[in-house]
């Protein structure tokens, strides 16, 4: 790998300014003032950031195939010790089809806080770094850093068939919602334990239509090539009440 090889960006801020308005002033006032700073993205090659996960979709239409590509595949990229997926311009920009699915580029990024008067120009380019620290080209693709995916059991309205037509489904997230029990994530390599638990939570709903959602594993699938990548703890049993 050639280590020494970055891409450059260069960015505009905003921090706040203490000064003294004439030598016979003796307290400090406050200002804005704008500054610019270099940001650097490693560029690395394939070999040096291995898949580790792929990802597919059973649907043509939905996921994988809306937010990833037409090959309704997602590759989880191993570098470093984290998993790194490419992003899409609607990442970073709110516009109108079809220009939002295209690929990002690293003058697509967009820094949330470049608006903000920091209270340091240090402490703005600290800031600056950290949110882009989560950024490396691969092979000249833009890749970000991204959560273990994990599965998870989600419940929709109350029961019977009520929410989303079907009431019970196994989904896919990178991270804990605050609104879901962490009993109902499972690791992607817990597959069967997910749809076990999943089929009997929506049996004790009476969401019969959800069924062959678990029946026929009609949920993203995962092919693992790289088990170190896997770090959620690991469950033994499914859990088989209702939330």
């Amino acid at each position: 790998m050639n280590t020494t090889a970055r891409h450059t960006i260069t960015i505009e801020f905003m921090y706040r300014e203490d000064y003294l308005p004439s030598p016979r002033h003796r307290l400090h006032r406050s200002r804005a003032k704008t500054d610019r700073c270099t940001i650097t993205i490693p560029r690395i090659d394939n070999n040096d950031a291995p898949v580790a996960i792929r990802q597919t979709s059973p649907f043509h239409q939905f996921a994988i195939h809306s937010e990833y590509g037409k090959k309704r595949l997602l590759e989880y990229r191993w570098y470093n010790r984290r998993l790194y997926a490419r992003c899409k311009l609607r990442r970073f920009q709110c516009i109108r089809e079809p220009h939002r699915n295209r690929w990002a580029t690293p003058t697509d990024i967009s820094w949330p806080h470049a608006d903000c008067v920091h209270d340091s120009r240090s402490a703005a380019i600290s800031a600056a770094r950290r949110f882009y620290s989560r950024f490396i080209l691969i092979d000249g693709a833009l890749h970000e850093t991204i959560g273990e995916p994990r599965y998870v059991v989600m419940t929709f309205g109350l029961g019977h068939n009520h929410g989303i037509g079907w009431g019970t489904c196994i989904s896919v997230d990178h991270g804990y919602n605050p609104n879901i029990r962490r009993s109902r994530y499972w690791r992607i390599d817990e597959e069967r334990l997910a749809n076990e638990a999943g089929r009997a939570i929506a049996t004790e709903r009476g969401d019969s239509k959800g069924l062959p959602h678990f029946d026929k594993r009609l949920y993203d699938r995962f092919e693992i090539l790289i088990s170190d990548a896997l770090r959620l703890p690991r469950r033994t049993q499914p859990v088989l009440t209702a939330p």
